[in-house]
């Protein structure tokens, strides 16, 4: 913030040229949207603590659209060419490192469930229902570790495609046999949940 506004100026003395004069800076930055708006509700928490103390007579921030922003960029999801060229690769990679025999079962669930990549490394095979065709969101992993997912709209469930229930059977029967399949999908060589997503 103190690179758009001069907090050497006595803050009894900013007025509404000030604040004009930051909206010229940052909108000549070309900012984002949510990064213009976190800047502008910072200088105003400021004006408004300085009204609140007594040490300014009214708060001088006003609403301005600001016309240079970028937009948040739509997301371009792969085509159905591009999936099938990534879950190839991923085949001859399991082939030539068998360390790696779950990552093709990784993609088609993340392809074709929507699930976030934090969602996905925290999904465990007890909320996978193979009988009724859903998958049940439960929790979520970061650095930190296993959370709950941010909101309570995450908590949901997503319907279990075939392509994508017959990915995890053979997944299953490899890596478990006939025993029943238990704990996280996808593990690293540990035996441990990824944490990095």
């Amino acid at each position: 913030l103190k690179n758009y506004v001069d907090f050497n100026k006595h803050i009894a003395k900013f007025v509404r040229d000030d604040v004009e004069k930051f909206y010229t800076k940052i909108n000549a930055k070309g900012f984002s949207m949510a990064y213009a708006t976190r800047l502008k509700m910072v200088l105003n928490a400021v004006f408004v603590r300085a009204v609140d103390e007594g040490k300014m007579p009214k708060n001088p921030m006003y609403k301005k659209r600001l016309s240079n922003l970028k937009l948040k960029k739509e997301c371009e999801p792969f085509s159905l060419e591009e999936i099938k060229s990534i879950l190839s690769a991923c085949d001859e990679l399991s082939q030539s490192d068998n360390r790696f025999f779950w990552l093709k079962s990784a993609c088609v669930l993340a392809f074709f469930s929507g699930l976030r990549s934090g969602e996905l490394l925290a999904m465990r095979w007890e909320n996978i229902d193979f009988f009724t065709g859903k998958i049940y969101v439960k929790s979520t992993i970061n650095k930190t570790g296993i959370t709950l997912p941010k909101t309570k709209s995450s908590l949901r469930e997503v319907d279990l495609l075939p392509v994508v229930a017959k990915e995890l059977g053979n997944f299953a029967r490899t890596k478990f046999g006939t025993k029943e399949p238990k704990g996280f999908l996808f593990v690293d060589f540990e035996g441990k949940p990824f944490v990095n997503t």
